[in-house]
């Protein structure tokens, strides 16, 4: 299980990264956004913080796509703190 967990902490740290990179590269294009031309100037309006907290929103957002696909029953095995089956089904083994 220590495998998983590192996993689990590498793929964490890994889309940590990511989301810094979405953050920097959208408030570099947000001038686009709305119609400016900064050449050069390194400093950030109120507007281009909007934009870029929308584009990470919407990207956000786009991750719920997946999950009315998931069946009903995704992740009742969790409900059992012993790691088996979930209390009132029947096992496997059983049927």
């Amino acid at each position: 299980m220590s495998g998983a967990s590192t996993l689990w902490s590498v793929a964490g740290q890994m889309m940590i990264g990511l989301g810094v990179a979405l953050g920097a590269v959208s408030l570099r294009l947000a001038p686009e956004f709305h119609g400016e031309k900064r050449h050069g100037q390194l400093a950030f309006l109120v507007a281009d913080f909007r934009i870029a907290f929308l584009l990470s929103g919407a990207l956000t957002l786009v991750s719920l796509i997946g999950y009315p696909g998931l069946a009903n029953d995704a992740g009742r095995n969790l409900a059992d703190k012993t790691g088996g089956e979930p209390t009132g089904t029947p096992s496997k083994a059983a049927n």
